[in-house]
């Protein structure tokens, strides 16, 4: 796992490039970015800092987000299979079309959340689903 630093990883973005995978971003913080699509399989972003970040269509496949702060966040439509986001902050988050399945919420916050189940049966499924009460 290559280790990139915060900066690095948004000039390598605003230069175009989207994959990411199995990068180690451990504690980096892109709060109030963009990084629409951009694909961090199997990447560390244990105690991330993802305050205000637009990740819409983010891949998030097999990572690792422990202790991640991701309030606020713009996360329409990424997918979180697999992940761990044990102890992860996931307040005020847009959570429409984004996948948890088989993802480790164990302690992760989701006060506030805004969200749209495609069969539109609401908060109920969320919560037999994936544990997560919104």
């Amino acid at each position: 796992m290559k280790r990139i630093e915060g900066e690095e990883l948004l000039w390598r973005y605003a230069a175009g490039e989207r994959n990411f995978r199995s990068a180690d971003l451990r504690c980096a913080n892109l709060s109030c970015a963009s990084l629409i699509g951009i694909d961090l399989r199997n990447a560390n972003l244990d105690r991330v800092n993802l305050k205000l970040t637009d990740l819409e269509g983010a891949k998030f496949q097999r990572a690792t987000l422990e202790g991640a702060n991701l309030d606020g966040a713009d996360l329409n439509g990424a997918d979180f299979e697999d992940a761990s986001l044990r102890e992860a902050n996931l307040n005020n988050t847009d959570l429409r079309n984004t996948n948890f399945a088989g993802s480790d919420t164990t302690n992760a916050t989701f006060v506030g959340c805004r969200f749209h189940d495609p069969e539109d049966r609401g908060p109920k499924r969320w919560r037999e689903w994936y544990g997560i009460d919104c």
